[in-house]
């Protein structure tokens, strides 16, 4: 995919973007808070993470017509390491310019769209209040930030959900969604269940019972 992407004025990095921020105990797991201005990203300022990502920059000027638009970008204190083999080893990975490694932010997603040309047909109906037909493209540097594993970081799920609906020409239903309640359920070991029973159903009623007998002796 990578030429396709190219022709619409994107390049993908072939790196790995490293986050030392500290916002997760994995440099590997990129951490996104700057979004730039765009229809996906109105009003948008919740956290995002990437596990793996690579850098999604606009190729200046763009390419036949195609002017991509950064849409979120990683915090200064990451990179994009170029020497993925240097990721295997146990020595861990530093900032080398002289490598090939970027300085952070890091763009991670590039949107970019083109209008489609107008039917040739004179006899073809349209609707003024349709939309204008553009084709439409959002490319991220990491497709796990959609997955069930990372669907629990309301940030996730918003931007996807935003970009599919500007895909579709529905800006209408961009929005900051709700989170739902979590189901938070307690599981106890059965020593606990006997505890906590021996606890809430004869230790706190006796002290109560043991506090009333002897305020009633005092008060003889």
């Amino acid at each position: 995919l990578e030429s396709l992407v190219r022709e619409w004025g994107i390049d993908p990095g072939n790196n790995v973007v490293v986050d030392v921020s500290g916002a997760t105990n994995e440099p590997s797991i990129a951490v996104a808070a700057t979004y730039p201005v765009h229809s996906i990203t109105d009003g948008f300022a919740t956290l995002t993470i990437y596990p793996l990502a690579r850098s999604v920059e606009p190729i200046e000027g763009g390419t036949d017509g195609h002017l991509a638009q950064s849409i979120v970008e990683t915090s200064p204190q990451s990179w994009a390491e170029a020497d993925l083999e240097s990721l295997t080893t146990d020595a861990g990975v530093t900032m080398d310019d002289a490598s090939g490694d970027r300085p952070g932010p890091i763009p991670l997603g590039a949107a970019v769209s083109a209008r489609v040309e107008a039917s040739a047909d004179p006899g073809a109906a349209t609707d003024s209040d349709e939309p204008t037909p553009e084709t439409r493209v959002v490319v991220f540097g990491d497709s796990d930030f959609a997955s069930n594993a990372y669907g629990g970081v309301p940030g996730n799920v918003n931007l996807f959900a935003n970009a599919i609906s500007w895909l579709a020409q529905q800006e209408n239903l961009i929005a900051i969604r709700p989170v739902d309640p979590e189901d938070r359920r307690v599981t106890m070991t059965p020593r606990q269940q006997t505890l906590t029973m021996a606890v809430s159903v004869f230790f706190l009623p006796a002290l109560v019972f043991g506090a009333g007998i002897f305020t009633w002796w005092r008060r003889r």
